[in-house]
């Protein structure tokens, strides 16, 4: 917001934000999800056309010659700095990917889940190349990784450098900057729904276990959880001053849950068939995702304290 508005404090718009995400929770499970569905629709247009436009840029239908693989030949691509490049990138890389465990938290309020969750849960993968590797592979293919802009959008809170905006740009769109804002700015409104909407149902989850205050597992006419909204919405506000990490530590703890849910079922003599979804190659495939999350976040350890070099950081 402050791309257009600079003069007004960032607070006042993240106050604006936090009341209307409460309002539309307060519908429950059919506000958050009409405004899921309208929000979550800007993203997957603008990432369509995103990719369709940064094809016909590398095949050289528009914006010049065609460029195909070729920045992928200068030095240090397609990784850059090697190793401890990677693993640097992988706190901002992981925050896109967040947020597809939702589809479980949302499973007490489906209609049909036993049918619409394993189809949810079938088709994430495919939503991650599309959103996610498609873009990124765009964007190798188009961008110098030595481009001075990549470096600059790291570090200031410039829009009009931005990869994406970049891209547009030089295809022609010369308010690609506006553009891409309007886009960030729904995919963070979808971020803060998404967040809200699994943190007030696993508060009323615990109040129900006996594991919270009871009153926080009480439901309205309308089967939303009001009182977990709200102590929701009150630690929002705290997050005012920092930002909230952990988001690889939460999905190692699902994996592990996965894992003592199977024991247990299992245990009880019970049989998978009566499972409506299965995850595939399980138990490999569980402690593979446990092994890969904790190569991560130690990898995240070994990039922030080692140089490209190869030496020990100053820190």
């Amino acid at each position: 917001m402050s791309f257009w508005a600079p003069t007004v404090p960032s607070w006042i718009w993240s106050v604006l934000v936090l009341s209307f995400l409460l309002g539309i929770n307060f519908f429950g499970a059919r506000g958050f999800g009409e405004a899921e569905y309208w929000l979550a629709g800007v993203k997957v247009v603008a990432i369509v056309v995103f990719v369709g436009i940064g094809v016909a840029m590398d095949l050289g239908w528009i914006g010049g010659q065609a460029v195909g693989f070729d920045l992928w030949g200068i030095p240090g691509a397609p990784f850059k700095a090697g190793a401890v490049g990677v693993f640097d990138v992988f706190v901002v890389a992981f925050f896109s990917f967040g947020g597809t465990e939702l589809v479980g938290i949302t499973a007490a309020e489906v209609r049909n889940p036993r049918e619409n969750i394993p189809r949810a849960i079938n088709q994430t993968i495919w939503r991650i190349l599309l959103f996610f590797i498609s873009t990124i592979f765009i964007i190798g293919l188009l961008i110098r990784n030595d481009d001075p802009s990549l470096l600059n959008s790291a570090t200031r809170e410039d829009i009009t450098i931005a990869p994406f905006t970049l891209v547009f740009t030089r295809a022609g769109f010369h308010s690609a900057a506006h553009l891409m804002n309007g886009v960030i700015l729904s995919a963070v409104l979808s971020a803060g729904n998404s967040a809200m909407y699994a943190a007030s149902r696993t508060l009323m989850a615990l109040g129900r276990d006996g594991r919270a205050p009871e009153f926080l597992g009480r439901t309205n006419g309308r089967g939303v959880p009001v009182a977990s909204l709200l102590v929701t919405a009150g630690v929002g506000t705290v997050a005012f001053l920092g930002t909230l990490f952990g988001g690889i530590l939460t999905w190692i703890s699902i994996v592990i849950i996965h894992i003592r849910f199977r024991m247990a079922y299992a245990a009880q003599g019970k049989s998978l068939d009566d499972l409506p979804y299965r995850t595939p190659i399980y138990p490999i495939g569980a402690f593979v995702a446990i092994v890969l999350a904790l190569a991560v976040f130690f990898g995240q350890g070994y990039a922030a304290l080692v140089t490209k070099e190869g030496g020990w950081k100053d820190v």
